[in-house]
C-alpha cells in the first residue's frame, strides 16, 4: 500500500492532502497556521509545516501504507535556500527521500486548471499572477510581498482601511465607520495604540488582512470608502492579469484563486469588469481543484505516476 502528500502552505493557513493510491481515500488537514518563511520568519514557518505533515501522515503510516513522495507548494518559498531548508525538514521526519518543494502559485495553478499550464491569479493574504504555456514559458506578476506589492489582496484591503482610518483620527477626512471597525478588530479604544501592534516583532500580516470581513461589511450597508476600497483591489488585479496575458496571446483563459477573489463579490465584479473591457475575449473560471490536488498532480508527474482525477478534491470541498 502506498501514499503521496500534497501541501499548500499559505500566508495564513497550511493544508495537507494525504492520498491513498490502494484504498482510493484522502485525509486532509487545515492548521490555522502560517506557512510563509518570509512573513512569520523561517523557523516559525518550517516547524508549522512539519507539524501539518506528521499531523496528516500518522494515521496513514498506522496501516502500514508507504509514502512515495511529498510535494510542497510554499508561499514565499521563492529563494532556493528557503526551499532546500522546507525540503530538509520534512526529509528529516523519514517518511520518503522524494520530497520536492515550489511556490504556492505553481501547485495553484496545477490544481485550478487540472494541468500545469494555463493562467491564475491569486489573491488572499497577498496576491500574484502565474502563467505558463504548453512550452513551457513563465510569467509572472505580482508576488512582491506586502512591502511593495500585494495589490488586490486581503492586505492590501487591509491595509487602505487602517490608512482612511488614520484620515479621520487626524481630521483629513476618511470614514468614521471605518475608524470604528479598525478600533473593534484591534480591540483598542485609541487609534495610535495599533502602532505597538503593528511594528512589533511578531506581527503577521494576517491581522491586517483579517480587516477584509469588516470592510465587506460596511460595503454592504452602503459605506462609499469601503465599496470604493474594494474596486479599487479588484480593478489592481484586473491589472495584473491583463499583462500578462498580453504576454500570452494564445491563452484566454483565466483561473480566479483565492479568498478576495472567490468570495468577496464585489471585487471579482470589478475585476472581471474591467479585465474583460481590456481584454474582451478573455474566459474568467473557478478552479477545478484545490491547491493540495495541484501540489498532486505535479508529484504524480515527477513520480511518473498516473492519477484518477476522481480521487482529487474539488475546488469547493472543505
Amino acid at each position: 500500500m502506498s501514499y503521496i502528500i500534497g501541501v499548500d502552505a499559505g500566508g495564513s493557513k497550511i493544508e495537507v492532502l494525504a492520498l491513498d493510491l490502494e484504498r482510493h481515500s484522502a485525509n486532509t488537514l487545515i492548521i490555522e497556521r502560517s506557512g510563509n518563511a518570509m512573513s512569520a520568519g523561517e523557523d516559525k514557518a518550517l516547524y508549522n509545516i512539519k507539524e501539518a505533515v506528521e499531523k496528516v501522515s500518522a494515521p496513514v503510516e498506522k496501516t502500514g501504507s508507504r509514502c512515495l513522495g511529498i510535494y510542497v507548494g510554499a508561499a514565499g518559498a521563492g529563494s532556493k535556500e528557503i526551499r532546500r531548508k522546507i525540503r530538509e525538514v520534512l526529509t528529516g521526519l523519514a517518511l520518503t527521500d522524494a520530497v520536492f518543494v515550489d511556490s504556492d502559485y505553481r501547485i495553484a495553478l496545477a490544481g485550478a486548471a487540472g494541468r500545469p499550464y494555463g493562467v491564475v491569479v491569486i489573491a488572499g493574504t497577498g496576491s500574484v499572477v502565474y502563467g505558463v504555456n504548453e512550452a513551457g514559458s513563465e510569467v509572472i506578476l505580482g508576488g512582491w510581498g506586502h512591502l511593495i506589492g500585494d495589490e488586490g489582496s486581503g492586505y492590501y484591503i487591509g491595509r487602505r482601511a487602517i490608512r482612511e482610518a488614520v484620515k479621520f483620527y487626524e481630521g483629513r477626512g476618511g470614514s468614521k465607520r471605518i475608524y470604528e471597525e479598525v478600533l473593534a478588530h484591534f480591540s483598542v479604544k485609541d487609534l495610535t495604540e495599533i502602532k505597538p501592534i503593528l511594528y512589533s516583532g511578531g506581527f503577521s500580516k494576517d491581522i491586517i488582512a483579517g480587516l477584509t470581513v469588516r470592510v465587506s461589511k460596511l460595503c454592504d450597508e452602503g459605506e462609499r470608502i469601503a465599496r470604493q476600497i474594494l474596486e479599487e483591489a479588484g480593478t489592481a488585479l484586473s491589472e495584473l492579469v491583463s499583462c500578462a496575458l498580453k504576454r500570452f496571446v494564445y491563452i484566454s483563459d483565466v483561473i480566479v484563486s483565492g479568498s478576495i477573489l472567490l468570495k468577496e463579490k464585489l471585487v471579482y465584479d470589478t475585476f472581471a469588469f474591467e479585465l474583460k473591457r481590456t481584454c474582451p475575449k478573455v474566459k474568467i473560471r473557478r478552479p477545478r481543484y484545490r491547491a493540495t490536488a495541484g501540489a498532486l498532480i505535479l508529484l504524480a508527474g515527477e513520480l511518473g505516476i498516473e492519477l484518477d482525477s476522481n480521487l482529487l478534491p474539488g475546488a469547493e470541498t472543505l
